[in-house]
């Protein structure tokens, strides 16, 4: 579909009246709490560019813990959507070496013959699009932050539709699992895919995730979308880029999307919409947004770490210019209707800390690649 196109949006929400009106409907079977609701994001049958797959992976890591705020608890540490912020390799302070080093791997095992793979356009791979280097992002010491409005504001612009109903910071994030941060670095991942806990659990030491200006700065520096898929690993993230792994494009998947797989599957046709546009718009912001914006938007999240009672979820998605779905989800957060896909108000928080192996979700005891149980894609193209 073409997400500008409200017509579509209109197209889903009469699919969901239909089958919420017919006659012995029940969304429980179909549908359980375990159940995942994946969108995927695209820009038709192009791929994304090493450029733009930059500015993704970037959202998706300086984002990626504020948007577990509106989870419920049977999302929060689920294994198949595994928070980019805590679990990917790039939390595991891997560089764009290593990532380089992964997509000639990746490319040797497709093709023998495969040299180049990552470092130039053998093999189908992007070259690295920094001309004289307009986009950059070199962290220098501390990172700073200051209060400004995020976009410059435009003579007669309407203010943001949102009222707080919420004390800032109402709504907990996510908490890092230190047994899932272990069993997610390279090294484990590349040693077995069989996750065991160790004999003693407390032995684990306190996970310590790559910030989010170090991750910017590591990812800016990639020379491909495929080396940026690869810091995005492993396994199914939250924000999973593995339709871009393969450095070759004869072994390219055809869906040439990334997947937004956090929120749990609903048949409220509201909040799927809601999050639908919430979606598109963070890859809106990450592809169009000008670097001094774009930065400021990134330094913000990093405070809402820091100061959770200063910025939060509903505060970045007034940023990015979703106030009418941060007012809708907020609503639903409040009153909890039917079929909410979101956290509600008071909720018991689990912390991310799932029943199941390292942190694992009731619907995923076997560790894996696989799918969420009985997930519903939805697929959107950017114009």
């Amino acid at each position: 579909m073409q997400f500008d196109d409200e017509r579509s949006l209109e197209e889903v929400t009469a699919v969901y009246r239909h089958l919420s009106e017919a006659p012995g409907f029940r969304p429980g079977p179909l549908i359980p709490e375990t159940c995942g609701y994946h969108v995927h994001v695209g820009i038709g049958s192009e791929r994304f560019s090493p450029h733009q797959a930059r500015r993704l992976g970037c959202v998706a890591y300086a984002t990626g813990r504020l948007l577990t705020q509106l989870l419920p608890s049977t999302r929060k540490g689920n294994f198949h959507s595994k928070t980019n912020r805590f679990y990917s390799f790039l939390a595991h302070n891997q560089d764009a070496d290593y990532a380089c080093m992964q997509v000639q791997v990746e490319a040797q095992s497709q093709d023998p013959n495969e040299e180049d793979a990552g470092f130039g356009e053998n093999g189908g791979v992007d070259e690295f699009p920094l001309p004289d280097g307009a986009e950059t992002y070199v962290p220098s010491g501390p990172l700073e932050f200051t209060w400004e409005q995020t976009r410059k504001e435009e003579e007669g612009e309407v203010p943001p539709r949102f009222t707080r109903k919420l004390p800032c910071g109402s709504l907990p994030s996510e908490d890092i699992s230190p047994e899932r941060f272990f069993f997610t670095s390279p090294r484990q991942v590349s040693r077995s895919s069989n996750f065991q806990l160790p004999e003693h659990p407390e032995s684990f030491e306190t996970p310590t995730p790559a910030s989010i200006a170090d991750a910017v700065d590591v990812l800016m520096r990639c020379p491909s979308a495929a080396a940026v898929a690869q810091l995005m690993r492993p396994g199914r993230m939250g924000v999973s880029f593995n339709n871009y792994i393969s450095p070759a494009r004869e072994f390219m998947p055809e869906k040439p999307t990334i997947e937004f797989r956090q929120l749990s599957a609903t048949f409220n046709a509201d909040a799927a919409c809601a999050w639908i546009r919430v979606a598109a718009q963070l890859c809106r912001v990450a592809i169009d947004w000008p670097w001094e914006d774009f930065s400021t938007l990134l330094r913000r999240c990093a405070m809402g770490e820091m100061k959770p009672d200063a910025y939060d979820v509903f505060d970045l998605l007034v940023d990015i210019g979703c106030a009418d779905q941060a007012a809708m989800i907020q609503d639903m957060v409040i009153d909890g209707p039917a079929g909410s896909p979101f956290a509600r108000l008071n909720e018991p928080d689990s912390g991310g800390k799932q029943p199941g192996i390292g942190g694992a979700g009731p619907s995923s005891s076997t560790p894996g690649d696989g799918n969420d149980a009985g997930s519903r894609p939805f697929e959107i193209n950017l114009p």
